[in-house]
C-alpha cells in the first residue's frame, strides 16, 4: 500500500506540473482512499498534505473554469475549501499553513465571501509574523520568499476590502504593498491606483 500511495502521489505531482488538475485530483483521490501507515502519516505524504495539494488543484481548476466561462467552478471552490479545512486541522508550521490559508481565502474571495477571505488572509500574516522576509515557504507547490507571500497577502486583503466597497479600509493594505514590495502586474497596480483615486474622490 505504501508503494502504491507514493506512486500515485508522484503521478499526481507530474500532472500538476503539466497543469492537468483533473488528472492530478484523480491520483490524489486514489492516495487518500488507501489507509495511511504511521510512517506516511508523519511524512510529507501524510493525509493533510495530500488534502492540501488536492485543494490547490480544485482551486486552480476552478480558476480555469472561471476564465473559460465553463465548468463547475463553484463546486470546485467548495471542494477546495473542504479539503483545505481538513488539512488545516493537522498541519503545523508556517511553511504549509500560510499556503493553505491563502488558498482557502482565494476560494472564499472568488465566491464573494469577502469577510471569510479577509479572515484567512489575516491568518497568513499571523503565521508568518515570526518568519524572516528571506525565509522560504510553500506557495502552490513551489518554494517562494516570505516577503513575496506577504506582498500577495497585503494586496489580497486590500482587494477584498475594495470589492466590499470599503475603500478606506483597503488603502492601508495597498500602501503596505507599494511601500515594502515591488509589483509587476498591471492589474495589481491598477487596483491600487483605482482605490487611491476613489478615496481621494470621497475626500473631496
Amino acid at each position: 500500500n505504501q508503494r502504491i500511495q507514493v506512486l500515485l502521489l508522484a503521478i499526481g505531482d507530474g500532472y500538476v506540473e503539466q497543469k492537468n488538475y483533473t488528472r492530478a485530483i484523480e491520483q490524489y483521490a486514489g492516495v487518500i482512499l488507501i489507509p495511511f501507515s504511521t510512517f506516511l502519516e508523519k511524512s510529507r505524504f501524510g493525509l493533510a498534505y495530500v488534502l492540501a495539494d488536492r485543494g490547490v488543484c480544485y482551486l486552480k481548476r476552478a480558476e480555469s473554469y472561471d476564465q473559460e466561462k465553463g465548468g463547475n467552478a463553484r463546486g470546485d471552490y467548495k471542494a477546495a475549501i473542504g479539503d483545505i479545512t481538513e488539512a488545516l486541522k493537522c498541519l503545523r508550521g508556517a511553511r504549509s499553513l500560510a499556503d493553505c490559508y491563502l488558498n482557502r481565502g482565494a476560494c472564499y474571495f472568488y465566491q464573494g465571501d469577502y469577510s471569510e477571505a479577509i479572515q484567512d488572509y489575516r491568518e497568513v500574516l499571523k503565521v508568518l509574523s515570526d518568519s524572516s522576509p528571506e525565509d522560504d515557504v510553500w506557495r502552490e507547490f513551489v518554494p517562494v520568499k516570505v516577503k513575496d507571500v506577504l506582498s500577495e497577502t497585503y494586496y489580497k486583503i486590500g482587494l477584498a476590502h475594495m470589492e466590499s466597497g470599503r475603500f478606506f479600509d483597503a488603502l492601508p493594505y495597498f500602501q503596505k504593498v507599494t511601500h515594502r514590495f515591488s509589483l509587476d502586474a498591471d492589474s495589481e497596480i491598477g487596483s491600487i491606483v483605482m482605490c487611491q483615486w476613489l478615496c481621494g474622490s470621497f475626500d473631496g
